[in-house]
């Protein structure tokens, strides 16, 4: 019956697991609110109402600027290839290893051919990726759905269901107090010291692209987002090569930005980070790093935050089970 609920359920586990962290997270607020209105059902859908338009609303807006922002880079690196143009807008005369890695970028046939299948890919690739989008469209409404559905019920009957699960493990009450405690700290640290945190990273990347008029700004500011969750060097990928384009191209102004922008984005990475980690989840930033790339990898996008839990949850069991060992009898 187990095998057979979870074939039934798999569809929609994503949009389940999500629905579950996003009502954890969100708990305490739908607790502020329900001792103002005093209403449960008012109170639950509307933080699942307000949890759908962030969730709809933003990605929607996203979608349709890095889509124009691509078809633009599509657009000119087209012409500019047809026209025989420069591909990379640097001038640069002096006879150095950098200068001649641009010249063949710009003049080498090859580069050029190279370059032109990698656009025709990309634009299949685009074409094949929006078609997919459109036909799933039923899909991820049906996901939003389930999500807004779930958060409701799940705000609502927040605290039974974790005292069910209290019954449910096979521990003493001190263990289980700890194995739960362990799981909601690891839960807020990664959903605040991670997501939050390169959430934040991303708009700091985007805001500051935007400044020197880069073209792909927004673009840029969502591979930084996703790189913030590789510790330490992740961000630094976008803004330290785009920082040296620019001391090539002459423009110290567009330099010294960058170079703002990536030191609030290390500040963020590196203190702030580390300090929320530390306060809302005792666990060794290692460990939270593992189980975001692992977890990433494993279960997608909601891996993210599953994946530190069940490391930390481990871990914690381990701790238990060192505590209990003299008890045991092998």
């Amino acid at each position: 019956m187990v095998y057979l609920s979870f074939i039934i359920l798999k569809p929609f586990l994503m949009a389940i697991l999500s629905s579950f962290i996003i009502a954890f997270v969100f708990y305490p607020f739908y607790k502020k609110i329900l001792n103002k209105t005093k209403r449960e059902n008012l109170s639950a859908f509307t933080i699942a109402f307000l949890i759908v338009l962030i969730i709809a609303i933003p990605s929607i807006l996203i979608l349709n600027m890095v889509s124009n922002e691509v078809i633009d880079i599509y657009n000119d690196a087209t012409i500019k290839l047809i026209e025989d143009k420069e591909l990379t807008g640097i001038e640069c005369e002096k006879e150095t290893l950098f200068c001649s890695m641009v010249d063949a970028v710009n003049t080498n046939q090859r580069v050029r051919f190279y370059i032109s299948g990698t656009i025709t890919n990309l634009a299949s690739s685009i074409t094949r990726n929006t078609s997919s989008f459109l036909f799933s469209v039923p899909k991820k409404i049906l996901n939003i759905l389930i999500i807004f559905l779930l958060v409701f019920f799940l705000l609502k009957a927040g605290k039974t269901i974790w005292d069910g699960v209290s019954e449910l493990l096979p521990l003493k009450r001190g263990h289980k107090d700890k194995l739960l405690k362990k799981f909601a700290e690891t839960l807020n640290g990664v959903v605040y010291g991670y997501l939050v945190i390169a959430l934040i990273e991303g708009i700091v990347g985007w805001i500051g692209f935007a400044i020197i008029g880069n073209r792909i700004a927004l673009l840029l500011g969502i591979i930084i987002m996703l790189l913030a969750l590789v510790p330490a060097i992740g961000a630094s990928l976008v803004w330290v090569p785009a920082s040296i384009y620019y001391i090539v191209q002459g423009e110290p102004i567009k330099v010294l930005v960058l170079v703002i922008a990536g030191l609030i984005i290390m500040f963020l990475d590196i203190w702030t980070r580390s300090k929320i980690i530390g306060t809302r989840a005792d666990i060794h930033p290692i460990i939270i790093a593992l189980g975001v790339l692992g977890g990433l990898v494993a279960f997608g996008p909601v891996g993210i935050v599953i994946g530190p839990v069940i490391l930390s949850l481990l871990m914690t069991i381990i701790e238990i089970y060192q505590e209990e060992k003299d008890s045991f009898t092998i």
